[in-house]
């Protein structure tokens, strides 16, 4: 398989300076949004899908936390960047499906030029190395 998240990682918010939820198995509670501050600064593009499009982190522009109503059927929604412009964005957001179930956009097609995994050095967790055709 290839390294991935499903859930906003903790320790990547927190090192990135953003909010982190108020206990460690916030993900797994009946209601997961209860242990994130309502507030917090606007989150940041954190990584793009395979279709090219950002994913931000679980905070609108205007500092609230993202409810799942505000989003379409693809965990994504149109807001204003911080250039001014409209911009389609996914969000990486604090209740399930957590990250896009599905694309908007085609997605790149990716081949694997190794079939295992090498170490990563930065953690020591098995890493896929893929390269786009």
């Amino acid at each position: 398989g290839h390294y991935h998240y499903h859930f906003p990682a903790s320790c990547f918010l927190g090192h990135q300076g953003h909010v982190t939820p108020g206990r460690a198995d916030w993900w797994a509670q009946e209601d997961p949004m209860a242990f994130w501050p309502a507030l917090s600064k606007p989150s940041p593009v954190l990584g793009h899908a395979l279709d090219g499009i950002p994913i931000r982190g679980p905070y609108g522009s205007d500092g609230r936390l993202v409810r799942p109503s505000e989003l379409d059927e693809c965990n994504g929604r149109t807001t204003t960047n911080e250039q001014g412009e409209k911009e389609y964005h996914y969000v990486w957001s604090v209740s399930d499906p957590f990250l896009p179930p599905c694309f908007k956009l085609q997605p790149a097609l990716l081949k694997s030029n190794k079939t295992n995994g090498d170490i990563c050095q930065e953690s020591g967790e098995n890493l896929q190395h893929i390269a786009s055709p």
